[in-house]
């Protein structure tokens, strides 16, 4: 998987310098699933992310995704950790690391309470929303 990102300390994306916490700095607002895409929203907590940017991750081309059965029924998520699973392994207790994984390894998001977003793709690019792209929700 091609990405302009790197997962940092299981709880962190890294972009060029930049620092995104999604366990305590951003609350996870939803998934939108689309034909071969698959787009995660995150907005920046009230309490803990005041003046960060929304951000987005756009995976493309997806040839694997799953979430844990019960996704749906929850709002608000808190995100706990992500990391690597290999394509064959579902034992989501412990994940690899960036310097763990392979290019062929899916991405696992792990939310407190349990759920879960597993996805695999081509690409994966996170990009910050303008409060414009924040309504909008362009998938582009």
């Amino acid at each position: 998987m091609n990405k302009n990102f790197k997962i940092g300390q299981s709880n962190e994306l890294i972009q060029d310098d930049e620092s995104f916490d999604l366990h305590n700095c951003y609350d996870f607002v939803k998934v939108i699933l689309e034909e071969e895409k698959v787009l995660l929203f995150f907005e920046a907590n009230s309490e803990y992310g005041k003046g960060l940017p929304s951000i987005r991750i756009k995976f493309v081309d997806v040839s694997y995704f799953s979430a844990s059965p019960d996704f749906d029924k929850f709002g608000v998520f808190d995100l706990d950790e992500m990391g690597y699973k290999n394509p064959s392994d579902f034992d989501d207790k412990w994940l690899l690391n960036e310097e763990q994984a392979n290019t062929g390894d899916h991405i696992l998001f792990r939310f407190i309470g349990g759920q879960f977003i597993r996805v695999f793709s081509s690409k994966a690019e996170l990009t910050k929303l303008t409060n414009k792209e924040r309504l909008n929700e362009p998938s582009s």
